[in-house]
Order: structure tokens, then C-alpha cells, then sequence
């Protein structure tokens, strides 16, 4: 079972990918939710997919959930960090409140299950040494990362105080075609694809384009967190992620040999952070140990895949 709830971005991608691989998902599409109607229609269509609309209270919902089905992966969240700087109260109230409800209820519900919460590298905030592995000090910087630390120490906490199973995985960056143009490779993909349709001035906007962030395939992803469903581990956390960073701008230097149009670059404040990292990247050593896990798919695919979705998408 997948829960979803609030900005789809991530999970949107998340979601087509484990039912591609012939997983069984429920998403449950809750009110008020900013996922569009087409989308949740798609993944119906998936038959893989099972979408029905959950109800008021969120709690009630949560609750009602665990009786009739069998978690495994809690994605459940906010994600942007850009709109957590906007409105820090809702994202405490998803991310934090919807993780302690889910954990009471599966406590009372199915004592037995696994639950694999997918936290986040922005918990570590700014690195003082790369490759960031699981020892590095967490330090959150934005409210989405505070709300994402905070939901591991519940997960610790239940499974301390009250032997509920919890796996805590922290994925680094991660795209591929479906994610939400809030993030910063699938906001270049639609504008370059807009460009190519005539559909804007030749004119791409970005933000800070020497951060470097490390990256990996949306595919790869999944296919870890399947494999975390298999761990028999008390470690507290694992990261996700590809082990090398690439700077935002080479991102886009990618992205513009794969465009049919040619663009022009113009600085936009709106899309730079007040506080950003200017470099992550991490290493998966602890997981790979474990499970044999590495990312599998080269970062250029990702780009491929995107522009593919929005030409797609965009008419």
C-alpha cells in the first residue's frame, strides 16, 4: 500500500513505477488533494492501481486504511522544499501528523506489518564532509526537512517503545517522467518542451545553477524501496542515492542538447532558495551492504525521460 496525501510530485512518479513493475498499489486520493483528476484516472486505468476517495477526518482515514489493507512503504507527504518555506504549519501537520497517525494505527491495527518511511537527505541540511554517509550530523534547514527528521524519530520511537517494524530510508534527489514541475529538473524539461511548441518565448527561467545535487533514476528508486520491504535490520536510517553529484547548470547543458530549440537563460529569484545546500552527495554504502542495491540507469536517461513525458503531456 502507497498512501498519498497533499503535493503528488514525488509520489506521483513513485507510484506509476511500482505498479510498472507489477506491484499492486492503492493510492488513497484524499480531499482537497492537487493531484488532477486525469492523473488519478490514469493510474485507475493501470489496473494495477486502485483509487478511491478517502474521507474526512484525515485520522479517521489513516485508520480506517490499516483494517483493510497491508502496508508497506509510507510516501505520504509534502515534498516540495520550496513551498515549505511558504507554509511551514501545513507541512508539520502532513508530514508529522499523518506519520504518527499511520504509526498508532497500525500499532492497534496490524502490530505485524512493516512500515518503510521514506524520510529525506535535506535532513542532513549543509554537509560538513562528502560523501554524506549515515553518521554525518543532521542538521535541517527548511521546514520540510524538520518535518521529515521528525517523523524518523517517530518511527524510531514506536518501534522502541512498542516493536512496530519501521525501516527508515533517506533518498537523495531523485526524477523521472510524471514529476511535478516544482522541481528543478522537471521544471527545465517543461519549459524547453513549451519552447519547442511555441508555446513561451525562447526564454528558460531558473534558479541557482551551481548547486550540485545528486541524482538518481526514479526506477532505481522504487526498486530500493522494494527491496527494504525484504529488511531485517535495527540500523536506524539508509541513504539512497548514486554516490556523485552533478551541478544544476551542467544539469540544464544536458537538457539543451537534448532540446529541438534553441533558448537563452534568464536568472529568477522566485526560483532560488533563501537558505540552500551548495552541494550533497552521498553515499548508499550501508544499504548496498545489505541488500546489493546500486542505481543502475545513467543520469542522462533521467533528462531523456523527462523531456519524453512533457512533449507528451503538453499539446
Amino acid at each position: 500500500m502507497i498512501q498519498k496525501r497533499a503535493q503528488p510530485g514525488k509520489v506521483r512518479v513513485d507510484i506509476h513505477e511500482a505498479a510498472s513493475k507489477g506491484r499492486r498499489v492503492t493510492a488513497r486520493n484524499l480531499p482537497k488533494m492537487t493531484a488532477p483528476a486525469t492523473m488519478m484516472k490514469t493510474m485507475a486505468d493501470m489496473r494495477r492501481v486502485s483509487v478511491t476517495e478517502a474521507t474526512k477526518p484525515f485520522q479517521d482515514s489513516l485508520r480506517r486504511m490499516t483494517h483493510s489493507m497491508s502496508p508497506r512503504a509510507q510516501l505520504a507527504a509534502a515534498a516540495s522544499v520550496a513551498s515549505g518555506l511558504h507554509a511551514p504549519g501545513r507541512f508539520m501537520r502532513v508530514n508529522v501528523e499523518g506519520t504518527v497517525t499511520l504509526c498508532e494505527s497500525l500499532r492497534a491495527a496490524m502490530p505485524d506489518a512493516r512500515l518503510i518511511f521514506i524520510s529525506s537527505s535535506e535532513v542532513y541540511g549543509i554537509p560538513v564532509y562528502l560523501p554524506v554517509d549515515e553518521k554525518h550530523p543532521v542538521n535541517p534547514a527548511n521546514p520540510y526537512a524538520i518535518s521529515k527528521l521528525a517523523g524518523e524519530y517517530c518511527c524510531h520511537y514506536m518501534r522502541a517503545a512498542h516493536g512496530l517494524h519501521t525501516v527508515v530510508l533517506r533518498p537523495f534527489n531523485h526524477s523521472g517522467a510524471g514529476q511535478r514541475d516544482e522541481f528543478v529538473l522537471s521544471a527545465f524539461a517543461r519549459q524547453i518542451v513549451e519552447i519547442e511548441k511555441g508555446l513561451r518565448a525562447p526564454v528558460l527561467e531558473v534558479g541557482n545553477l551551481s548547486a550540485k545535487r545528486d541524482f538518481t533514476h526514479v526506477q532505481d528508486m522504487v526498486r530500493a524501496y522494494r527491496l527494504a520491504t525484504q529488511l531485517d535490520s535495527e540500523e536506524d536510517a539508509f541513504n539512497l542515492c548514486s554516490g556523485a553529484s552533478i551541478a544544476i547548470g551542467d544539469a540544464l547543458e544536458q537538457l539543451r542538447s537534448l532540446a529541438s530549440a534553441a533558448f537563452s537563460v534568464k536568472p529568477d529569484p522566485r526560483r532560488c532558495r533563501s537558505l540552500d545546500v551548495p552541494e550533497i552527495c552521498g553515499s548508499a554504502e550501508k544499504f548496498h551492504g545489505l541488500t546489493g542495491w546500486r542505481p543502475e540507469i545513467p543520469f542522462r536517461r533521467i533528462l531523456e525521460d523527462l523531456l519524453e513525458y512533457w512533449r507528451g503531456a503538453l499539446k
